[in-house]
């Protein structure tokens, strides 16, 4: 029975940390949405007052945007991972 009061008590422990930890790194690299939209309209000419607009542009001009930012970012994590980070 005292085993089992423990296990309870530091797998509390375990799991409360576990979620500091997640909630931590959370706020470092959270985005703010307003703030989002805004990059997207000026660093990308976009004509978008509100994230529903992003369904009225063509696909053509999203892919345009998205896809150099995920090959960058799929080449920066390859080049984390070769070196162990």
């Amino acid at each position: 029975m005292a085993d089992q009061v423990h296990r309870s008590w530091l797998m509390r422990k375990f799991e409360s940390a576990i979620q500091r930890g997640f909630m931590r790194a959370y706020h470092q690299v959270r985005v703010d949405p307003a703030r989002f939209l805004m990059h997207l309209r000026s660093a990308h000419s976009l004509p978008i007052s509100s994230y529903e607009g992003v369904f009225q542009l063509d696909l053509r001009l999203l892919d345009g945007i998205a896809v150099p930012r995920l090959v960058f970012g799929a080449s920066r994590t390859g080049a984390w991972d070769s070196q162990g980070a």
